[in-house]
């Protein structure tokens, strides 16, 4: 099915060219399972998925940034010294299940290591600095414990190793903040387009429909919602995250017309009476679902932002979402060499009475 089918609500002359980027050496983050023995480690995909692909290693994979490749030999060298085992699914032995290595602006890094229990945490720490020599550009270092005998990838219990809570990374002109357990993008070099093709969209209405204030829904550590600040009057972020709004409320600290919420995104919305003249929605997979759409579909809101790394959903969102006319669509290779891609519409309300 191609894309024009998936979303037909989307006329095929609104659509600008999409926008793509490399091919390789563009993912900021290697997530990897720890495979292989103490002493002796491989980083490739988890066990139950390397049944049906295979148990490859996947350290050199040309997908991760030149600082990744890098970084990655160099942390398998320590941890092999370390001699912590890896964690085996199928005997339910084993303390280390997966890394992660996310890097920010100026090649800095942060690690963390998702253990099955806090074991291993005192030997981390004696150990640490020995790789900050080895690696200067390591600023965050954390422990997820995961105590699950399950396929999951992470737990909820983080534990911060460096003095350094989270990363900066570089966006167009602002420096956002990545703590261990936000969400954001895995190809920066897009991310950073997509949230500079809404400072444009927006900018682009004319003075008379201008929005003078906005909600950012699923707001994560507020990339959309700060590109558009000096636009607006007021902004409010809404994220379930706590740390990641600790983290937007960090990097908005010259921006005083913006606050910054921990809460879900449909509770909010539900509690107010008041809503703003522009919503900007990046939601999981799953779409924001019936609620919040008809909450949307009948409230005042004049423009509603949506960026969407699912058609699917996305086109059930919008079947829901008929007081409004897609105004602006573009497509953004937010995932090079697979089917998955981001798409950013601008929506805008049509002609008639809101309800809210």
């Amino acid at each position: 099915m191609t894309l024009q089918q998936t979303l037909p609500a989307i006329p095929s002359a609104i659509w600008h060219a999409p926008i793509a980027g490399p091919q390789f050496g563009f993912r900021n983050k290697a997530k990897l399972a720890a495979l292989g023995q103490a002493g002796k480690l491989d980083f490739g995909l988890p066990a139950n998925v390397a049944a049906d692909f295979g148990a490859h290693d996947l350290s050199d994979c040309m997908l991760y940034t030149p600082a990744i490749h890098t970084a990655l030999p160099i942390v398998r060298r320590w941890l092999n010294t370390l001699r912590i085992a890896p964690y085996e699914l199928a005997k339910k032995r084993g303390e280390l299940k997966y890394l992660i290595l996310s890097e920010g602006a100026s090649q800095q890094l942060m690690l963390r290591l998702v253990l099955r229990s806090r074991a291993s945490e005192s030997l981390l720490r004696a150990n640490l600095a020995a790789l900050q020599v080895q690696l200067p550009t390591l600023r965050v270092v954390s422990v997820n414990i995961q105590s699950s005998h399950q396929a999951i990838f992470e737990g909820a219990e983080e534990i911060l190793l460096t003095a350094e809570h989270a990363l900066p990374i570089q966006l167009n002109d602002l420096a956002l903040w990545l703590g261990p357990q936000s969400f954001f993008q895995t190809n920066t070099a897009m991310a950073a387009a997509l949230y500079q093709t809404a400072r444009v969209w927006i900018s682009s209405i004319d003075a008379a429909s201008a929005p003078r204030n906005a909600w950012d829904l699923y707001c994560g550590v507020g990339g959309f919602g700060m590109h558009l600040a000096a636009k607006l009057d007021s902004l409010y972020g809404i994220e379930i995250s706590k740390s990641a709004i600790a983290n937007a409320q960090r990097a908005a600290r010259e921006l005083p017309n913006t606050q910054w919420l921990a809460d879900d995104a449909l509770r909010f919305a539900r509690a107010q009476k008041k809503w703003p003249d522009l919503l900007l929605v990046n939601p999981p997979r799953r779409g924001i679902g019936t609620e919040l759409a008809d909450l949307i579909n009948q409230s005042s809101a004049q423009f509603l932002l949506y960026s969407s790394c699912s058609p699917q959903s996305l086109s059930a969102d919008l079947a829901r979402l008929d007081q409004f006319t897609a105004r602006h669509a573009q497509l953004f290779d937010m995932f090079p060499n697979t089917s998955h891609l981001e798409v950013l519409l601008l929506l805008q309300r049509q002609p008639q009475q809101a309800l809210l």
